[in-house]
């Protein structure tokens, strides 16, 4: 059920995103794209889904996308009040507790796991968050 209710939200999250969300989104991935060295429309294509491939610059990518997005800071260190925050409002607010009950449980299981370095974290994490809402 767990499962099923985070498969929903992000559906819902994704295809409610407001035209300022969609905004920033494009451009955190203009942003991280030239800063890790990928053309723009790769960048794109890492932003909704499990990363199969781990190539360095795939993990830099997500490392920047997290940072600016505000989900970690310069460090590394993940702003978990933040990404909260954010989460739920995508997915509607907090007043479904089975929903709060499921997306803190996501924060927890995915901001314990580590990779190489902080480009590696930031990438499991990233990975992490999709596969617990895809069910991958």
């Amino acid at each position: 059920m767990k499962v099923l209710v985070l498969i929903v939200a992000a559906f819902v999250a994704v295809n409610a995103q407001t035209a300022d969300q969609k905004e920033k989104v494009k451009h955190h991935v203009k942003v991280c794209s030239e800063k890790v060295g990928i053309p723009e429309d790769e960048g794109k294509n890492l932003v909704y889904k499990v990363i199969t491939d781990n190539k360095e610059s795939y993990q830099c990518f997500a490392k920047c996308f997290l940072e600016q997005s505000g989900f970690t800071d310069a460090a590394g260190n993940f702003q978990r009040q933040v990404i909260f925050d954010k989460l739920s409002i995508a997915l509607g607010g907090t007043e479904d507790a089975e929903v709060v009950t499921n997306l803190n449980e996501l924060i927890d299981t995915c901001t314990k796991l580590t990779g190489s370095g902080e480009c590696g974290t930031a990438f499991e994490v990233q990975n992490c968050y999709w596969r617990k809402i895809h069910g991958h």
